[in-house]
């Protein structure tokens, strides 16, 4: 007998029925779930969108959990802006009815369940009580969340005020298949929770959350801390980032609340890469080697009265270009990874690389300054003398000049750039720009116009 000849008869709306030896099967179709199953085998599906936790138990979370989860995964176009959004629905739905079991624990009461969809960890205050440790410190079996009590209640006086952190076992798999970042291919590293409070206000948040994942696979990639943004469904680094991360675990600090995950982006460092940071780095210090010999010249020149043009170019080019191969051999065979980083080439942070550009040219620019004190010092000691018909205004105009010339020549304006290290002091980094995109000017004004054998 075949029992499924009337399917919506059997099975009702928005399914399908599978018949089999001495009876049939009922499923939901696509974008529909049923979160119940009655005796004789009929089910009740209704569309993702208005699918709801039939109370705030933990046995009907669950099972709202297990059936949306598993109706996500068999959708077809998991790209789709209609399962983004079904997502959405779904994380919000989980915060609030977590957040209304966990409204019913007493005074600093937690709580921890795991069921075969999810594990959760709840707490409450109540009566306008700040516990002495003034954070919640929620953790389940992947993940962790360290939160300021005062966030959580987002007001001096409350009944009540809760906190929810749920890490869910199956919803990684289902959200992965579709993370992409422009042209870059992301991997879901971590499970993906969802952090909870009863403080919906969203200025009033003194303090950002810290949450810690432990990581599932291995990395071979560039880590991203990442939220769940519901209203444009999709991943956002926006307000999140990465406080540290080893093999085992990433902590993410995000200044505010959401579903929140650990994303890999997975491309490698290429070669070219690498050759055009370790290109950068020797031609670099070589500029520098440069301007150290020009200072040796001015002290020989101004400071000793000397003939510069004793000293062989043979020398000054063994130095001015293999003194910069030398440091960059030995950076390339003590941490040859540090040539490159995934989003510029340029020396990584990591391992403290970034000192085999630093020291040396710390080193240069401090000799250099010492030189351009000297110098200085001796041109105002002697310029007057130098043409005693020329007026004040003019001994101070071109002497303005010749020390401004110096200083770029010396190279002694990248302190500005060594001392932008943050965003606060992006200032130096526009002086740091303006000033050393003038070098070439005052190289070719100081070398070839003042310079009368180069005019004649």
């Amino acid at each position: 007998k075949d029992e499924c000849q009337d399917t919506v008869a059997v099975c009702g709306r928005n399914a399908s029925c599978n018949n089999t030896v001495g009876g049939f099967h009922c499923t939901c179709n696509e974008g529909f779930a049923s979160l119940i199953k009655r005796s004789n085998g009929t089910i009740d599906c209704q569309n993702l969108k208005f699918l709801r936790p039939r109370s705030s138990s933990l046995k009907d979370i669950n099972v709202f959990v297990r059936n949306y989860v598993n109706s996500l995964s068999k959708m077809q176009n998991s790209s789709s802006k209609e399962f983004h959004l079904l997502i959405s629905n779904f994380l919000k739905m989980m915060e609030n009815y977590t957040l209304t079991l966990a409204n019913t624990l007493d005074h600093e009461e937690m709580k921890n369940f795991s069921t075969d969809e999810f594990d959760i960890s709840l707490q409450a205050i109540r009566n306008n009580t700040i516990p002495k440790g003034r954070r919640a410190k929620l953790s389940t079996a992947k993940t962790s969340m360290d939160i300021g009590w005062n966030n959580v209640a987002g007001k001096e006086k409350f009944d009540v005020a809760a906190a929810a952190l749920i890490s869910y076992k199956k919803l990684d798999s289902v959200m992965e298949h579709n993370l992409l970042d422009s042209d870059k291919k992301l991997e879901l590293i971590s499970k993906v929770v969802t952090a909870a409070v009863t403080n919906k206000d969203k200025d009033n948040r003194k303090d950002s959350v810290i949450l810690t994942f432990e990581i599932q696979k291995s990395k071979n990639g560039k880590v991203k801390c990442v939220y769940w943004d519901s209203s444009e469904a999709a991943w956002s680094y926006n307000g999140c980032k990465l406080e540290d991360s080893n093999s085992t675990f990433t902590v993410c600090s995000c200044s505010h609340l959401s579903s929140f995950a650990v994303l890999m982006a997975l491309h490698k460092i290429g070669t070219g890469c690498a050759v055009i940071a370790g290109l950068l780095h020797y031609l670099f210090l070589a500029c520098f080697s440069w301007m150290l010999l020009e200072g040796v010249q001015l002290y020989i020149m101004v400071v000793k009265v000397f003939n510069a043009n004793n000293i062989r170019l043979k020398y000054m080019c063994l130095f001015g270009y293999g003194l910069p191969l030398l440091v960059v051999a030995i950076s390339a065979i003590a941490y040859s990874k540090g040539y490159g980083t995934d989003e510029y080439c340029w020396l990584s942070l990591k391992a403290g690389f970034l000192w085999a550009f630093i020291a040396p040219v710390s080193v240069i620019i401090l000799v250099n300054a010492g030189f351009f004190i000297l110098t200085v010092w001796q041109l105002v000691n002697k310029f007057s003398s130098l043409n005693p018909n020329m007026s004040e205004l003019k001994k101070v105009r071109a002497f303005t000049f010749t020390a401004i010339a110096q200083l770029c020549l010396l190279g002694c304006t990248w302190i500005f750039g060594m001392l932008h290290f943050q965003d606060g002091t992006i200032a130096m980094a526009y002086i740091f720009t303006i000033i050393n995109s003038l070098q070439g000017a005052f190289i070719f004004i100081l070398h070839c116009l003042c310079n009368k054998q180069v005019r004649c």
